[in-house]
């Protein structure tokens, strides 16, 4: 079973919720993260770790924003059939 499909089975109707403010929240985390290394004269290697962190963040954001525009879509649908 894929990983996104295990977090929504644990999740629930909370899953949309918490990949929304993961990716509202992650970019800032990680300019603050940059921002402490290059004042704190950090290493090529943090830089290179940031880096990585950044890239991986930038290939996984495109797959979690369709998840929560899935949970809005399927939220939206369960709203309209209710009425």
């Amino acid at each position: 079973m894929p990983a996104l499909a295990q977090l929504r089975e644990l999740m629930g109707d909370n899953l949309g919720d918490l990949v929304r403010v993961y990716l509202i929240d992650t970019p800032t985390q990680i300019a603050l993260l940059e921002s402490h290394a290059r004042d704190g004269g950090a290493g090529t290697k943090a830089q290179e770790l940031l880096e990585g962190l950044r890239a991986s963040f930038a290939a996984a954001q495109p797959k979690l924003a369709d998840v929560v525009g899935s949970e809005r879509g399927a939220l939206a649908s369960t709203a309209h059939a209710v009425r």
